[in-house]
């Protein structure tokens, strides 16, 4: 009796552990050029033509049905069932497609823009306190837009023209997008950094501080924001 109870709890423990082991996943989510993340997800994105309208990930098996993929006009959204918002050590996802025109994080993960093809116009927008961090930015219109929490907005690369727009407590760092022209557009306790060649416009009211790289003409239309210039 004692070596069938030792061995039911031998395979109870083996199903446990296969019922655990990652599986690699592959899906066709369809070609998109907006993203959209919600729920907690960590994501990477990468602009390749060869993977492009694929996401890959990691997880139990019991697991992956819970991750909800819905391209709409090419418009992906990524979220999570249910059940199983607010779950711990959920797998990063990685996705791609031939080009981005607009990313968007709505939640209190971490979404990061690895590599992108160049576009003549790019919106970045993060709602919350996670972050979102796009690299290697080469276009002629960047709108990076950060609300509704402590967040941080992470933009590097180079662009004719930057809107930056804070409202809230967030931290938007653009000093390393380098933007012949920017407007910022603050409401709240934040902070911003710029990087503008040849000239800066400053809107809102507040108390968030502006800190700019170089030596451009600015036009300060603001109420109570403060501007700080940083060294490179």
């Amino acid at each position: 009796m004692k070596t069938l109870c030792s061995f039911i709890l031998f395979i109870s423990c083996a199903l446990s552990l296969s019922a655990q082991t990652d599986t690699s996943y592959d899906l066709n989510v369809g070609e998109f050029s907006e993203l959209r993340v919600s729920d907690g997800i960590n994501v990477d994105y990468t602009s390749d033509p060869d993977k492009a309208g694929r996401a890959f990930f990691n997880c139990p098996a019991q697991q992956a049905s819970s991750f909800m993929f819905t391209n709409k006009g090419g418009r992906l959204t990524i979220q999570l069932s249910p059940e199983i918002i607010g779950a711990r050590n959920l797998p990063t996802i990685t996705v791609h497609s031939k080009h981005l025109t607009k990313v968007e994080n709505t939640s209190d993960s971490t979404v990061r823009v690895l590599s992108l093809n160049g576009l003549p116009k790019l919106e970045a927008r993060l709602e919350g306190n996670g972050h979102l961090i796009v690299r290697g930015i080469d276009a002629t219109e960047v709108k990076g837009t950060l609300r509704l929490g402590h967040g941080t907005l992470i933009l590097t690369g180079k662009c004719k023209e930057a809107k930056l727009n804070l409202t809230g407590t967030g931290v938007i760092q653009a000093d390393e997008l380098v933007a012949e022209e920017a407007t910022v557009n603050a409401k709240g306790t934040g902070s911003v950094g710029v990087n503008a060649v040849s000239a800066l416009g400053v809107y809102g009211m507040g108390s968030t501080s502006v800190y700019y790289i170089g030596s451009p003409e600015i036009k300060n239309r603001s109420v109570g924001l403060k501007l700080m210039p940083l060294s490179k």
